[in-house]
């Protein structure tokens, strides 16, 4: 389990590409291209709200198959108004089929 600092507000490109060991995650709204890509045993992730620029790179949790919860610290309009890159998550090789969002949950298209 790896808890970002409030004080980091972005996460780079491939940051944790291929990090297998890495279970669950706290990281900002502010996620590079691959960040988390193909960690395999990645299950959980909580995404904070940041006042900065927010955005989810191309591929960030593309092969992720355990990731199963995700958590975004944020209201569903928050949610949505956030720039998703292409291919941001695979939900058909994935288990994860909704965000949760303080105010309700928003299905992962």
């Amino acid at each position: 389990t790896i808890d970002i600092p409030d004080s980091v507000t972005s996460i780079g490109v491939s940051a944790f590409f291929g990090c297998n060991g890495l279970t669950s995650v706290t990281i900002p709204a502010s996620i590079g291209d691959n960040a988390f890509r193909g960690c395999s045993r990645l299950d959980t992730v909580k995404i904070r709200n940041i006042e900065e620029e927010k955005g989810i790179g191309k591929r960030a949790f593309l092969d992720c198959p355990e990731l199963a919860n995700i958590t975004f610290i944020g209201t569903k309009d928050d949610w949505i108004a956030i720039d998703k890159g292409q291919s941001w998550y695979n939900k058909d090789k994935a288990k994860a089929t909704v965000v949760h969002c303080s105010d309700g949950d928003v299905d992962i298209v």
